[in-house]
C-alpha cells in the first residue's frame, strides 16, 4: 500500500485531527514501518498451521455476571448534564 500525504490528510481528516507537519510525518513513518511488518508477516508460510478458533484455548471460562450493580441514581449523581435516566453528552459526529 501506497503510504502517501494525501492518505495521512485523509486520515488526519477522519480521525478530526489537528497535527502538524511534524507529526504527520512521523504518523507516516510510523505506517510505512506497520504495512512492512505485515509484507513480512505475509511471506510466512502457514499452509500446515491448524487456525485457532480462540486465542486462548482455555475450555473452562468464568460465567459472565454481574459483580456490582449501581442503580440510575448513582451513575447520574455526578453528571453535569442528565434527563433522567439519561446521561446528556455533546454530539460528536456531524
Amino acid at each position: 500500500m501506497n503510504i502517501d500525504d494525501n492518505l495521512i490528510l485523509k486520515l488526519q481528516d477522519l480521525a478530526k485531527l489537528d497535527l502538524t507537519d511534524a507529526e504527520r510525518l512521523a504518523i507516516k513513518k510510523d505506517l510505512e514501518k506497520i504495512f512492512t511488518m505485515f509484507e513480512k508477516l505475509q511471506e510466512v508460510d502457514t499452509k500446515n498451521v491448524e487456525p485457532f478458533i480462540h486465542f486462548n484455548e482455555v475450555d473452562e471460562v468464568r460465567p459472565d455476571a454481574g459483580a456490582h450493580h449501581v442503580s440510575n441514581e448513582e451513575a447520574l449523581s455526578n453528571a453535569p448534564v442528565k434527563h433522567e435516566p439519561y446521561f446528556i453528552v455533546p454530539k460528536i459526529i456531524d
